[in-house]
């Protein structure tokens, strides 16, 4: 039985493939989602480690500038997805097993403190991250087109698994003010000339219970993940068994290419059965090429046997196609100025959730978040990652083609967003701080926008990919995540780190700053202390 036929092979595929996409966005989404733990454990950014995060995430925009770079230099027919895909992977897997060790290792530079290794460890890990927008998807286009949706379920749970898992770990009990000590303060109103007697309280941050396990075990699970991706890429390339689950256009360039580099003589370690086998599964290929191929050909020759005999019909059929074409599933297709311009609108659209969804959010999440409790900050940045994938979840099960879809839901993104925003300028006294009302609702805004700009992000991709499917436009997808994100971050850290227009909220500065005093009726106390 064929492998396109098997169910099992199927099921495989779908589960290497999720497994594959487990790698695409890990720094983003296992990274961001420990800072709760981490600055509570006083990393030395503490909440500017979010811009600072960003901007050396995009330090490593450089390996999609080398890889297009190459890919100009290259040969017109030699892609180097491939290839990229396989040092990406290395890399981020080393940087991810040396980040158990060395997570607390600071040093001291621009005045300060700083985690200088686990900055630089999460610069070479966010080289999967950011090249992956220009060769994963090109990978994953020479797949069947089934197994697109199943890719964004494993970006997707690129965030949610270790957002499950930061979940159980927790960041111990919530820090409270406590009464540190009391005094007596005697003052003396000028004017009256009575003296006043008051008891003050004066408060002290108390730190309440510890994470279930210490950040380098989380840091393990991570280097366990990208050791799962890369080898679900390695299966998925090497094991004849996947062969099948290509495009039927790629086993051909692939059967050519092998049938152009192949060597005269045979290896002798080859037996009879084997070659013969080999040559039987190239036969099968060729002769569904040669299938596909003569099927075109008495397509082409029935059309112009029909347009010379209906000489009416055809000049109908050639004014349609300059103003407006049917596709298969009898949906319009619209003409090269309506399709560039719906294409700009969606390259925009892209640009634009990209920026806030990954440079501009994160680096004012704990500003936004942390003022309504440490739990509050936890939940608002694990629930966040936990929602991306339900977006993606929804497209999969029902995709849809609809621009006005594109449009709602990238406005429903950016309102939470804003809010998102407001809660940051507005810290460290955020509205309804102190109410369950405001915590939920923060939350939810988390929530909302991650869920919205990553169904908006994946019915772009489903656009393109049911338009026209070409290596050239998943590139250009990732191009402008890539674009988005960058100048999200570069607008923001001057914002966080220079300026400093967010002020972030500070527990034991807070119980510092908060003296209550009683006065003291009894006269009898007020001479004692006179």
């Amino acid at each position: 039985m064929l492998c396109s036929k098997s169910v099992l092979c199927d099921a495989l595929t779908a589960l290497l493939v999720v497994t594959f996409g487990t790698s695409t966005w890990v720094s983003l989404g296992g990274l961001w989602v420990e800072l709760p733990l981490l600055t509570k454990l006083g990393i030395p950014e503490e909440y500017k480690i979010g811009s600072y995060l960003i901007i050396a995430t995009q330090a490593a925009a450089i390996g999609p500038l080398i890889f297009v770079t190459c890919q100009c230099l290259a040969p017109n027919n030699y892609h180097l997805e491939i290839p990229t895909i396989y040092v990406t992977l290395a890399v981020g897997a080393t940087a991810s097993f040396l980040l158990i060790f060395f997570w607390d290792s600071f040093s001291f530079w621009s005045g300060r403190e700083h985690s200088t290794a686990f900055l630089i460890l999460a610069f070479f890990m966010a080289l999967v991250d950011s090249t992956s927008n220009l060769t994963f998807m090109p990978f994953i286009s020479s797949l069947k087109s089934k197994y697109l949706n199943w890719y964004f379920i494993g970006e997707g749970l690129s965030s949610v698994i270790p957002s499950i898992v930061v979940l159980i770990q927790g960041t111990g009990g919530e820090d409270e003010c406590i009464a540190n000590h009391t005094f007596i303060n005697i003052t003396k109103d000028p004017n009256t000339n009575v003296t006043i007697c008051q008891n003050c309280t004066v408060w002290a941050i108390e730190r309440n219970g510890d994470a279930l396990f210490p950040p380098q075990s989380y840091f393990i699970f991570i280097f366990v993940l990208f050791t799962l991706s890369t080898t679900s890429f390695c299966l998925l390339r090497c094991i004849p068994f996947f062969r099948d689950q290509y495009d039927e256009d790629e086993q051909c360039e692939n059967t050519r290419k092998h049938d152009d580099e192949k060597t005269p003589l045979l290896s002798s370690d080859n037996t009879f059965e084997e070659n013969k086998t080999q040559d039987k599964r190239k036969a099968t290929v060729h002769s569904n090429c040669e299938d596909n191929l003569k099927l075109n050909e008495e397509t082409c020759m029935g059309t112009e046997k029909h347009q010379n005999d209906n000489s009416k019909m055809a000049k109908i059929v050639a004014s349609d196609i300059s103003i407006e074409k049917d596709d298969v599933n009898g949906n319009s297709r619209p003409s090269k100025s309506r399709f560039s311009a719906r294409y700009a609108f969606l390259f925009t659209t892209l640009t634009l959730i990209s920026a806030l969804t990954y440079g501009v959010l994160p680096s004012i999440q704990g500003y936004s978040a942390a003022a309504y409790g440490s739990h509050i900050y936890l939940f608002a940045t694990t629930f966040a990652e936990i929602s991306v994938p339900i977006g993606f979840f929804l497209v999969m099960i029902r995709p849809t083609t609809s621009y006005p879809v594109v449009l709602l839901t990238s406005l429903g993104g950016v309102a939470a967003g804003c809010y998102c925003i407001v809660t940051a300028s507005l810290s460290p006294t955020p509205p309804l701080q102190e109410h369950n009302f405001g915590q939920t609702l923060i939350v939810l805004a988390w929530i909302t926008q991650g869920l919205f700009f990553s169904y908006c992000r994946a019915t772009i991709a489903w656009i393109l990919r049911s338009d026209s499917g070409s290596r050239m436009s998943m590139m250009c997808f990732g191009g402008c995540t890539t674009i988005g994100t960058m100048v999200g971050a570069v607008v923001m850290f001057p914002l966080v780190n220079v300026l400093e227009i967010f002020k972030s909220f500070d527990l034991s500065q807070a119980c510092a700053n908060q003296v209550t005093c009683v006065e003291i009726m009894c006269q009898i106390m007020c001479q004692l202390y006179s």
